[in-house]
């Protein structure tokens, strides 16, 4: 059995493995993620959804279909992240890491009932690695128990084994372009 790396070595790792996907690879994967969506039936029945807007390397879930969803994107402050109300991905500011975000006067989001969670690695144990600012990790803690907790990442992200720290939240489940895992449902979930 070959030991962990640490979350450093490991966050190098997984970043240089990023850029060798093209974009063409992404596009495509990303795709093949959202078809695979309505097979998971938390999907169908949530009804709130907090996303993410994809950095460079992250899944495109602006391709995805948020047909009868109420979505909401997060903002990032200097205590955390904001969720606020939008109508799709199109036409939003650009913060200063490249992702678009809500502006400032969007309508407060509703509290979820599933929240996509982007992150450098997962395992198949439910655990992530996030950038390491801890933004998600702190976002997370906050929610209900009942809200799920879905990673959205490509397979070449997916390690045996991540490194954790008793602040890290797990995820109740991952997307990647090879389809839905479900780890454990949240407690009283839809």
């Amino acid at each position: 059995m070959s030991a962990i790396p640490s979350k450093s070595s490991l966050r190098q790792q997984l970043r240089e493995q990023l850029k060798k996907l093209t974009a063409a690879s992404r596009h495509q994967a990303s795709i093949q993620m959202a078809a695979f969506l309505p097979e998971f039936a938390a999907w169908n029945v949530a009804r709130r959804i907090y996303a993410f807007s994809p950095l460079t390397n992250e899944p495109d879930l602006t391709r995805w279909d948020w047909s009868g969803k109420s979505l909401a994107l997060p903002r990032m402050t200097a205590t955390g992240l904001e969720f606020h109300q939008v109508s799709g991905f199109s036409a939003l500011p650009i913060h200063s890491l490249g992702m678009a975000e809500p502006p400032a006067d969007a309508p407060a989001a509703l509290p979820p009932d599933l929240v996509l969670v982007p992150g450098l690695g997962f395992d198949r144990q439910g655990h992530r690695l996030g950038r390491g600012a801890g933004y998600y990790d702190r976002f997370l803690a906050t929610l209900p128990s009942a809200t799920w907790r879905i990673g959205v990442g490509f397979e070449c992200q997916v390690r045996d084994s991540i490194p954790t720290e008793p602040h890290d939240i797990r995820l109740h489940g991952l997307v990647t372009e090879l389809g839905v895992t479900i780890f454990s449902a949240p407690q009283n979930s839809l």
